[in-house]
């Protein structure tokens, strides 16, 4: 894919909130509305300046979660728009798994966490299931770029885009291991056809590829 040249203006931009105390304690999230940490704030203004220079997008989206919207915060300085909040651009909802680790979850839902791990498309937490999550943020991602002249820029969750972008790409949520998880501050980049098909560009790009990729959304 290409590093150097800008992006041009058909495409979507989908990037990975920067990283939260509860990613490094490796708790999941879900619709918890965590802030970021320290090390985030560093992340979201490296990738912010990286990305910045590629582009001047038409539209900047972000999942209403502060994590996002922190991380979409210093974006939106540079590109001098506005963050648009959009609640359907969230995680997963991860229910009673919210705010636990992985022993946790073990201890009271082994049998849900044995299928999860092995990729099936369960009720995370008895809540949502990946697939359910994927098809809402697609719909929203597809409805957004069939507004947006331009590029648009999207902050949301690495489960959530994940899926989703597996569903606009036609590989199927049954498939949810096929893309590893972003990065935190990472992004991807999908060109629209004018047929309005999608073709993925770019996968897990930001300024600091030593980080290794988070082992759930």
């Amino acid at each position: 894919p290409p590093r150097s040249a800008e992006v041009p203006a058909d495409r979507l931009i989908l990037l990975r909130h920067a990283r939260t105390a509860s990613n490094a304690a490796g708790l999941w999230q879900g619709h918890l509305d965590s802030p970021l940490d320290e090390v985030a704030l560093a992340e979201a203004e490296a990738t912010a300046a990286v990305l910045s220079g590629l582009l001047q997008p038409a539209r900047l989206v972000s999942s209403d979660l502060q994590r996002a919207m922190a991380t979409a915060a210093p974006l939106a300085s540079a590109w001098g728009l506005p963050t648009e909040a959009d609640p359907r651009l969230r995680e997963v909802n991860a229910g009673a798994w919210e705010g636990l680790n992985r022993a946790q979850i073990q201890e009271h839902w082994p049998e849900d966490l044995a299928a999860w791990r092995a990729g099936d498309d369960v009720r995370i937490g008895g809540a949502e299931r990946m697939s359910e999550a994927g098809e809402r943020v697609a719909t929203r991602l597809a409805e957004l770029a069939e507004e947006t002249d331009g590029t648009l820029v999207v902050v949301s969750h690495g489960g959530a885009i994940r899926m989703a972008v597996l569903i606009m790409l036609g590989i199927g949520a049954t498939h949810n291991r096929a893309l590893r998880t972003l990065r935190n501050a990472h992004w991807s980049v999908l060109w629209r056809g004018d047929s309005g098909t999608y073709s993925l560009e770019d996968w897990n790009h930001g300024p600091n590829h030593t980080t290794a990729p988070a082992a759930h959304p």
